[in-house]
């Protein structure tokens, strides 16, 4: 058989799956809006995703800045790696659970991982830097102010979406 819907070619094409999407789509039983792909991007609020991504730069950035001498100067067991990482965390967590789909339990975790991680990454960063060192410890102090976050972020954003709403509603 060859394709006689688009084209006449000669690609050989199963017509009676055809028939019966078309079908089944003007009875009414195969609803195609259900069925579209979604892009990743699609379930994130896109400004917290922006946010998310220059709080990432500005900590990636800044260690290499003279900034950071001066700071840990007023810092002297790193604790601010703590509420630093726990502001990343809630930025992430509201760019995955203010979009589309909105809160789900799961997407704490995905969060906190993620935030987890990009601490790590920054002090294995921190080790090319002639100024900085890397720590396990700073590490830990990261994913402290992940826990804390979460935890927070896990306690009052379900009791603020039922007061304030999930949010305003975007077109499908």
């Amino acid at each position: 058989m060859r394709c006689q819907v688009f084209c006449n070619c000669s690609i050989p094409v199963e017509l009676d799956a055809w028939r019966s999407l078309t079908n089944g789509v003007k009875q009414g039983k195969i609803n195609l809006q259900d069925n579209k792909k979604r892009l990743p991007g699609q379930t994130l609020n896109s400004f917290f995703v922006f946010l998310s991504a220059a709080y990432i730069f500005a900590i990636f950035f800044l260690a290499d800045s003279g900034a950071a001498s001066q700071i840990s100067k007023f810092n002297p067991y790193s604790l601010l790696h703590v509420p630093l990482y726990g502001v990343l965390t809630l930025l992430v967590l509201l760019s995955l659970c203010t979009g589309k789909e909105g809160y789900r339990p799961q997407r704490l975790v995905v969060g906190g991982v993620f935030a987890a991680v990009v601490g790590a990454v920054d002090e294995f960063h921190q080790t090319f830097i002639s100024t900085r060192d890397g720590s396990l410890g700073d590490v830990l102090l990261d994913v402290l102010g992940v826990v804390l976050a979460v935890l927070v972020f896990r306690r009052f954003f379900p009791a603020l979406q039922e007061k304030f709403g999930p949010g305003p509603k975007t077109p499908a």
